[in-house]
């Protein structure tokens, strides 16, 4: 298949900040890399998977051997077990006065932000139930209702990468407690942070300088690309605006993890060789859309990428192409970029 991708020579430029949009889709994606939830539940999510997703997502051994039972209804063998027990040495869970976790029971919205925030320390200053309110707010995991949904679940859940982890200092007479401005569960738990700018070059393939295999460029900063879908991503999504999720790894070079794009920041259109119709000297391209033709006209001084090489010369002749597809991807209303 022949590709072509333009670019105007703004590579290095990441002014644009793109902002995923938060979506159920993009959610998941992040959850699934992270090892956190594969598949939304198409029903109310009760208290036990809650906390399998919410162990996970803290790094508790959820098919480690449980040895005590804290809670009279989930026994030693359940699936569940090692992530419950795991939670409750932990402070993140309680159950109830009876000495029941209620497994089966349909979560509700506030005690699953609540399971959250206890995992980000705050359930030790805040030891009321009903006092998490401003932080709920504050991080964005209100999600309404009684119950919680599958999608709300994933929703909230991505969300709480983002908490900020509170630390208390017992040292003195009197508590003290804060914020960390820099640490988030995301981060404590996964080494995970983002990044928003455009990707320039994946796996070998590049719009500005050379880059190597399992490599990529986003925002001008290159970074380790291990995963084959996250490659096939990378490539897809080559001359986007995007945010990226990034794993640290001081020893062997960050790694992505995923990316998302940002629907408001890339305008997209795909033109099939069968539709286009002219390309002139200016890099004017006209072609047919719902039986009518239309021109857009790329920028400038633009960059070609053609079936993986950048093209110097003849600009306008290497995009009347007889096979395969441009795809013209436009930042702030400008098209500045094609694949």
């Amino acid at each position: 298949i022949l590709t072509i991708c333009i670019l105007a020579q703004l590579l290095m430029i990441s002014a644009v900040s793109a902002k995923a949009p938060d979506t159920t889709e993009n959610q998941l994606k992040v959850l699934s890399v992270l090892g956190i939830m594969d598949e939304v539940p198409e029903t109310n999510v009760t208290r036990g998977e809650f906390a399998y997703y919410a162990a996970k997502m803290a790094d508790i051994d959820i098919d480690a051997t449980v040895s005590q039972r804290y809670f009279k209804d989930i026994d030693k063998n359940n699936r569940i077990a090692a992530a419950v027990h795991g939670l409750y040495e932990r402070g993140i869970v309680a159950g109830t006065e009876d000495g029941t976790f209620s497994p089966n029971e349909e979560i509700s919205p506030r005690a699953a932000a609540v399971m959250l925030l206890r995992m980000a320390g705050y359930g030790a200053v805040i030891k009321d139930f009903n006092g998490y309110g401003e932080y709920i707010s504050k991080y964005n995991l209100s999600v309404g209702g009684t119950k919680l949904s599958g999608a709300d679940a994933a929703r909230m859940l991505c969300r709480a990468l983002d908490i900020q982890i509170c630390t208390v200092d017992q040292s003195g007479a009197k508590w003290q407690y804060s914020i960390s401005e820099e640490e988030t569960l995301g981060k404590k738990y996964f080494d995970l942070y983002k990044v928003n700018g455009m990707i320039s070059a994946a796996d070998k393939i590049s719009l500005d300088t050379a880059i190597g295999t399992d490599e990529a460029r986003i925002g001008g900063v290159d970074y380790r690309v291990l995963r084959d879908d996250t490659k096939a991503d990378l490539y897809q999504n080559l001359g986007m605006y995007v945010e990226a999720y990034i794993r640290e790894d001081q020893a062997d070079g960050d790694e992505v993890l995923c990316v998302l794009t940002d629907d408001q920041k890339n305008e997209v259109i795909t033109i099939f060789s069968r539709d286009l119709e002219d390309v002139s000297d200016e890099l004017a391209v006209t072609y047919e859309t719902k039986n009518r033709s239309k021109t857009t006209r790329l920028e400038k001084n633009a960059v070609i990428l053609k079936n993986g090489q950048l093209v110097t010369r003849e600009l306008a002749a290497s995009l009347r192409i007889k096979n395969g597809t441009i795809k013209l991807i436009a930042h702030n209303g400008k098209y500045n970029t094609a694949i």
